[in-house]
Formats: C-alpha cells, sequence, structure tokens
C-alpha cells in the first residue's frame, strides 16, 4: 500500500452543522486526537473566519506545529473602511487562534474581485502579505468561469 506524503484538514465538519449531516458535532477531544495521531501527514488546517464553532475549538489546541489556512468571509464594509477592517478582521482570528500569521489567506467568494472594491481588496491582501501576516494569498474558485474572469485581474498565490 502507497502511504500519503501530507494532508490539509477541511475544518467546516468541526462546526457543529456543515454538509449533509448537519447534525454531526466532531468534540474538540476527537479533532486533537485526530491531530495528534496524525502528525507525520497532517501538515495544515483550512479553516475560514466564519467557522465560528470550528475556530473555538480550534483556540485551545497547539497549532504551532501546522500550517493554517483561513479564508476572508464576503466584505460588505464600505470602501473607506475596507481595507483597515479586513485586516483588523484577519489580525483577530489569528489572535483566537493563537497564531503569528497564516500560511495562506483565501477569499471565500471570488465574486467579490469582479464589483468595484476589487482594487481595494487586491491591495489590502497584498499588504497582509507585505505585513507578514500571511505567506500567501488566495481565492477559492467553484467554476472554471469564474476561474477565468479572475485570471484577468488576478493571479493568486493559490
Amino acid at each position: 500500500m502507497k502511504s500519503l506524503g501530507s494532508l490539509i484538514i477541511g475544518c467546516a465538519n468541526f462546526s457543529d452543522k456543515y454538509g449533509l449531516d448537519d447534525n454531526s458535532k466532531v468534540p474538540k477531544e476527537a479533532i486533537r486526537e485526530i491531530i495528534n495521531k496524525n502528525q507525520n501527514i497532517i501538515k495544515e488546517l483550512d479553516t475560514a473566519i466564519s467557522y465560528y464553532n470550528a475556530n473555538n475549538k480550534l483556540k485551545d489546541l497547539d497549532l504551532k506545529k501546522l500550517k493554517i489556512s483561513t479564508k476572508i468571509p464576503f466584505l460588505n464594509f464600505k470602501e473607506k473602511d475596507l481595507e483597515t477592517k479586513v485586516i483588523k478582521l484577519v489580525f483577530n482570528h489569528s489572535k483566537k487562534l493563537n497564531l503569528d500569521k497564516f500560511e495562506t489567506i483565501y477569499l471565500h467568494d471570488s465574486n467579490q474581485l469582479l464589483g468595484r472594491k476589487s482594487n481595494i481588496i487586491l491591495k489590502t491582501l497584498e499588504k497582509l502579505k507585505k505585513i507578514k501576516i500571511t505567506k500567501n494569498v488566495g481565492v477559492s474558485i467553484y467554476n472554471p468561469e469564474e476561474l477565468e474572469e479572475i485570471l484577468k485581474i488576478f493571479v493568486p498565490d493559490v
């Protein structure tokens, strides 16, 4: 049997309601056990600011040995406040998880890059890299057409 090189664990299922079985709850101790027993192959956790219950479970775990990526939710801020509010949102999220930085910060909704605030959002993502709160910036894509449109204005790291 061929062994796995490494895994990235998506944390959405660590919340109380997600997916088809939205009654499933993964207790914090089960998450700790998953991570501890598989340290040799789990290299990264993928979470999101909007995964409140998952983040509440993760915040008490030692995540320092793992790469942690996160997603920024839809940004419904006024243009003049956008950069400041996004940076504050990301810093608050890193503090909650007891982290100094993220491996990758994604936009959860790539359509934001197709709207009038796209320049501010892109500038803010690059600033997050420049101040070293993240190594990479990326975007969640849900279909090939969306990817084609995004690549016309932005080439994400991830």
